[in-house]
């Protein structure tokens, strides 16, 4: 439609009250938002404003049905694409759905998730714990994606071979911010399985943008494990070793907004822990003998035993919950499965998978463009 010809639906549009257009707006597909920016300037103050953002992204995440992006080993290349699903019936598949992103392959031909938040994806397109990897936001429902570089550095002066270099992606709500969180340790012992003196971090605000800055405060632990990617309410949480037996656990809290480090215990009465996010609560998932697999909730500081799933048995590798509070989880015969608590259903997907650190991550239609490109869009 070209408004310019018709002055008369140009005018009438004109005159539609901004909380009107304002409810029509929110329900439509973030790539159509943004088309609808370049209409008139009015319409480009309204859809830029940060509240009419975060009303569009909680809109679409309570009425939406659910839709999963799945990273078979936390991967997406040409052997491993990048799959979508409805949850409905994840056996199915949405080909056309998202168009995966385009990335310098000049060092590796794959690309490796990190973390989601808000409709935004962060992956590496360089192996993790491999030196100088390139860091990427990416907005699939926008077909949007920025880079960060400049992010080279060592555990110290020198340069080891047994150096890893780890990321985290997560939301600040404080600061309506989000950030890139770099760790860098250095293992050894016999088994080169045991972290030889601190742990450097750094972070890269969004916000800020520009460089990446040193945190300190990261306890003082044996091994990271670097399977579960939770954040939740302003926070990102490691699954620690604290004896290099590997015997005994923690977990490592950081505080997105104040960028301050803290520890939180696990139940003494559970096993091997997977981290997870229920009810927008940090939670810990983890298969007993012969008694299925517990849920604990982190409520006000305090453990609190949720749920157990007997069903199962202690045969399962749980994965995590979606935000509607279904169960994720690989059964006995390598199948991923999602389990509806409700309908006390379960529903596979289509791969058979052979690997526990398979990604799972809810589709969001979302207007959070990646950094570099936010200010080429409002102006």
């Amino acid at each position: 439609m070209c408004l310019g010809k018709r002055p008369g639906k140009d005018n009438m549009i004109r005159h539609i009250p901004e909380d009107v257009l304002w409810n029509i707006f929110i329900c439509l597909p973030a790539k159509q938002v943004a088309q609808m920016r370049c209409v008139s300037k009015p319409w480009n103050a309204i859809l830029s404003q940060p509240s009419f953002i975060k009303s569009h992204l909680d809109h679409h995440l309570t009425h939406d049905d659910e839709i999963l992006l799945v990273f078979l080993y936390g991967e997406f290349s040409t052997r491993y694409p990048v799959t979508a699903h409805p949850a409905r019936s994840p056996i199915l598949q949405l080909p056309n759905l998202i168009k995966l992103p385009k990335v310098d392959t000049s060092s590796s031909d794959k690309g490796y998730f990190i973390g989601s938040a808000n409709g935004l994806i962060c992956f590496s397109s360089n192996q993790l714990g491999f030196r100088d990897p390139v860091i990427h936001i990416w907005n699939p429902s926008l077909s949007a994606l920025a880079a960060l570089y400049s992010i080279a550095s060592t555990v110290d002066d020198t340069v080891d071979d047994n150096d890893h270099m780890w990321f985290r992606f997560g939301y600040d709500p404080i600061n309506d911010d989000y950030k890139v969180v770099k760790v860098m340790f250095r293992l050894g012992g016999i088994h080169l399985d045991t972290i030889q003196g601190s742990v450097k971090v750094e972070v890269y605000s969004l916000k800020r943008g520009g460089c990446w800055q040193s945190v300190n405060g990261f306890p003082s632990i044996s091994f990271i494990c670097n399977i579960d990617e939770v954040c939740v309410d302003g926070h990102l949480y490691w699954n620690c070793y604290v004896n290099a037996a590997w015997t005994q656990k923690t977990i490592v809290d950081f505080d997105l907004g104040a960028e301050t480090f803290s520890e939180i215990s696990i139940p003494d009465c559970i096993g091997h822990v997977v981290l997870g996010v229920l009810f927008q609560k940090l939670c810990v998932m983890s298969c007993i003998y012969n008694s299925g697999c517990e849920v604990w909730l982190l409520v006000d500081h305090k453990w609190v035993r949720h749920h157990v799933f007997r069903q199962f048995g202690d045969w399962i590798d749980p994965i995590g919950f979606t935000s509607k509070n279904a169960f994720l989880f690989i059964t006995f015969d390598n199948r991923l499965a999602l389990y509806n608590p409700d309908a006390a259903e379960v529903k596979l997907f289509t791969a058979n998978i052979q690997e526990s650190d398979t990604k799972v991550v809810e589709y969001v239609e979302s207007l959070v463009w990646p950094p570099s490109l936010r200010a080429n869009m409002e102006n």
